[in-house]
This record gives C-alpha cells, sequence and structure tokens, in this order.
C-alpha cells in the first residue's frame, strides 16, 4: 500500500517573513525524508517563522513525530519560530 503525504508551502499575504506549510495525508517512515527536504529549505531559507496546519493530516507516525521535532531543533538553532 503506498503512503502518500502532501505538503504545501504558501506565502501569506502581508507577512513576507512567514511561511505556512501545509500537510495532508499519511506521514511515515515511507515519506519523511521528502518531507523533511522540504521543511528543512524553508527553515534555511531565512524566514523569521513558519506556521503548520496539520489539520488534513490523516496518521503520522513515529519518525513522522521525529522529522516534526528534528525540524523544531534546527529551526531554534537558526532563530526560526515554529507553531503548530
Amino acid at each position: 500500500m503506498e503512503h502518500l503525504a502532501k505538503i504545501e508551502v504558501k506565502d501569506i499575504p502581508n507577512c513576507p517573513d512567514i511561511k505556512l506549510i501545509k500537510l495532508s495525508g499519511e506521514l511515515d517512515i515511507t515519506n519523511t525524508d521528502s518531507i523533511r527536504k522540504t521543511i528543512e529549505q524553508c527553515i534555511d531559507s531565512g524566514f523569521a517563522k513558519l506556521l503548520f496546519d496539520l489539520s488534513e493530516l490523516k496518521f503520522i507516525d513515529s519518525s513522522g513525530n521525529l522529522s516534526l521535532i528534528n525540524a523544531h531543533v534546527k529551526a531554534k538553532r537558526q532563530g526560526v519560530d515554529i507553531k503548530l
């Protein structure tokens, strides 16, 4: 069975230093690597804040949770605020 996770990175009108990261589908060990890379690109791009919308995420396993925790740690080190 194929596990699908979708990530969308969107601008927020009138807030150029903030990105909205919307995750949907199933976030598990089969797809965390590609999701992690996209999130890290956003962190490394110099945005002050990343807002995560997980409202359409149907499933997340421990590897998906670890990806979000690692993103938070990296962002904090670089002075990027993350909100879920």
